[in-house]
């Protein structure tokens, strides 16, 4: 990580510690940040399928929206359901914005560090934001119930997992698999594998986070194995919500991958 890039990191975790959580839930919305993170989504596969014709992302948001709707239907019957024809409309309307933007835009963005940091940084605090709401609304919003964290609970799980990673990162996948039909360049397969990877570590991250066997043997490792008074500092040092530390969690796996 650079100079800039580990500022932008320390200003996301002074976000998420002091400046959100103090701020008005009011102004500070799951809609809010799932209108941002979808302009940031937007724009993120139209640089992605920046080779393919402009129109082609436009099929991909409708296969996405059709694909979610379903997953949702499906996996989470009697969760609120978000609204796909709202959803639908806003993302056409951002893509307007971008289809008409060449290859040669987006490498001259791509050539200063300086975006690709920010573009980085904005990616980290909606996309975090955006998964604590959707894994505290559908998939865990009663994960201190569960039990432990072993093999028993994640092969049982294991199908959920899928479902989420499709909703959440469906359609940076059907990029992928578009891009990899043009090329067979392996490397959109393992840009996939990435994604899932990433999304697995993210779900068992909350799921240690929030569940209550887990975070009390954590507690007992901490002082049962550092002394005095490290233990403390330590314990201090994370002494936050858990829903912020599952957010800091996620920048730092973020800016690490």
């Amino acid at each position: 990580m650079n100079l800039l890039g580990l500022a932008l990191f320390t200003i996301q975790i002074l976000l998420e510690s002091y400046i959100f959580p103090n701020y008005p839930s009011e102004f500070i919305t799951p809609k809010l940040f799932n209108i941002l993170s979808l302009f940031i989504t937007i724009y993120l596969i139209r640089n992605e399928l920046r080779n393919q014709k402009s129109y082609i992302i436009f099929l991909v948001l409708i296969i996405n929206a059709i694909l979610k709707n379903y997953m949702f239907n499906y996996y989470y019957p009697t969760r609120p359901h978000y609204d796909i024809i709202f959803e639908l409309v806003l993302s056409f309307s951002l893509a307007i914005a971008f289809a008409f933007n060449t290859q040669k835009d987006f490498e001259q963005f791509g050539e200063s560090k300086i975006i690709r940091d920010l573009i980085k940084f904005f990616c980290s605090l909606l996309f975090a934001n955006g998964t604590a709401f959707y894994l505290k609304i559908f998939t865990y919003n009663d994960i201190e119930h569960n039990g432990v964290l072993n093999f028993k609970f994640i092969s049982k799980n294991f199908e959920l997992i899928l479902a989420d990673f499709i909703i959440l990162n469906g359609i940076f996948v059907i990029c992928e698999l578009i891009n990899y039909s043009q090329k067979r360049d392996g490397s959109h397969i393992k840009n996939i594998f990435k994604y899932f990877v990433f999304s697995l570590i993210v779900s068992l991250i909350y799921f240690a986070i929030f569940n209550n066997t887990i975070a009390e043997t954590i507690y007992d490792l901490l002082f049962a194995h550092v002394s005095k008074p490290y233990n403390i500092i330590i314990f201090n040092m994370f002494a936050l919500p858990p829903i912020v530390k599952f957010k800091i969690a996620y920048a730092a796996i973020f800016y690490l991958l």
